[in-house]
């Protein structure tokens, strides 16, 4: 279920194993789970720790398409993400994103 497939992801991420969840991330489409505000956290935390910006600005964009919320962990994630890889404009502008949404700052 969602649940676990959550904390496998997480799991991942602790281990640095991006891709491995990002395959657990395509593989709950296929099992027809829906993916949540976690599962894209996990996800987008994950790649973060892979330098993989592009996949992280790619998972923020999809939770729109998906109409799965974000909250501060998500938005702090996906800066993170771009900031680790020097990637300043495009965290100004996610950050950019959260005043209007009244995410809190952190």
């Amino acid at each position: 279920d969602t649940v676990t497939y959550n904390a496998s992801i997480s799991c991942c991420e602790k281990g640095a194993q991006w891709e491995l969840a990002l395959d657990l991330f395509d593989s709950m489409s296929r099992s027809r789970l829906k993916r949540n505000t976690i599962t894209y956290s996990s996800s987008i935390s994950a790649v973060e720790k892979g330098m993989q910006w592009q996949i992280a600005l790619g998972l923020f964009a999809d939770m729109a398409a998906q109409e799965v919320s974000k909250d501060t962990i998500v938005y702090n994630a996906t800066i993170s993400a771009c900031e680790k890889c020097g990637r300043w404009e495009e965290a100004l502008a996610v950050l950019a994103e959260m005043r209007p949404r009244r995410i809190v700052q952190d």
